[in-house]
């Protein structure tokens, strides 16, 4: 991670882990008076390798100028979004200016565990296991490509993310692991060494993906457990962390694994118009 000689503290877990992450990717902040820039130069069109972070969304900002700084720092870019390192709830009547202008408010959860419970047994003919050879990556881009079909334009995109997956598992950052059913790979995540927090190592999952066709079938649980346990033992992590959207039912499956809620993380994004 570049920021000069100044190391930079964060108040989100969910970003300061995400950022961490990101740092085995090529990451680039540059600090600013009012906010941070993100860049991740490798992967131009990763939206959220590529935004800005400010501490919080006051009642009276201006979107305006948000929106004016945002193409500065990023001129080529189509995407708009914009990191909010608070984990207080931003104000409905900002919030609500931003929606004028077509963006979004994530709403996110930040969980973590340090031991993860029992979970229900895998199909008939299921394993979970790194991926290690040539096919197991080149399956990973079609998971990829069957989880997000509905996104335009996501090959390019999706190709480099499993460039850099297996760049940082080759590096010893982490691993990709896979729930194979014979020998297809039907369900997947990343998880990654993520710094410390108040003295414990962390390790950060990324990407919990199931194909369309497999999921409640217990692959994504098994893959949580597995991977974590792996980490604790091969990575050295006291605790793990993940974050879920809150609208989406991910969220329950952690915490029945055992993962409990520790803080809310905010983002707004407005994504490429059709036009763009």
């Amino acid at each position: 991670m570049t920021a000069g000689a100044k190391t930079i503290r964060y108040r989100s877990l969910g970003y300061q882990t995400d950022l961490a992450v990101l740092a085995h990717q090529g990451l680039v902040v540059e600090p600013r008076d009012a906010y941070q820039v993100i860049r991740t130069p490798e992967n131009p069109h990763f939206w959220w390798g590529n935004f800005l972070l400010y501490p919080s969304l006051a009642a009276d900002t201006d979107p305006q100028a948000w929106l004016a700084a945002f193409e500065q720092e990023f001129p080529q870019a189509q995407h708009r979004t914009f990191g909010l390192d608070s984990p207080l709830r931003p104000p409905e009547e900002a919030v609500r200016r931003f929606e004028a202008l077509g963006f979004r408010l994530d709403s996110l959860a930040v969980l973590t565990a340090q031991r993860l419970g029992p979970v229900r047994p895998l199909p008939a003919g299921a394993q979970v296991r790194p991926l290690e050879s040539g096919d197991d990556w080149h399956q990973l881009l079609n998971l990829r490509l069957a989880v997000n079909a509905g996104q335009t334009d996501y090959l390019p995109f999706a190709q480099r993310k499993v460039q850099q997956a297996w760049a940082m598992q080759q590096a010893g950052a982490g691993a990709y692991w896979g729930a194979f059913v014979g020998r297809a790979l039907r369900a997947a995540l990343g998880i990654y060494q993520a710094g410390t927090h108040r003295d414990e190592r962390l390790a950060r999952y990324q990407s919990v993906e199931t194909h369309p066709d497999w999921r409640s079938q217990g692959l994504a649980g098994n893959l949580v457990v597995a991977a974590g346990d792996w980490a604790r033992r091969d990575l050295g992590a006291d605790r793990l962390v993940i974050v879920a959207d809150t609208e989406y039912h991910a969220q329950a499956l952690y915490q029945r694994l055992g993962f409990g809620v520790a803080e809310p993380e905010w983002a707004l994004e407005r994504p490429p118009s059709p036009a763009d």
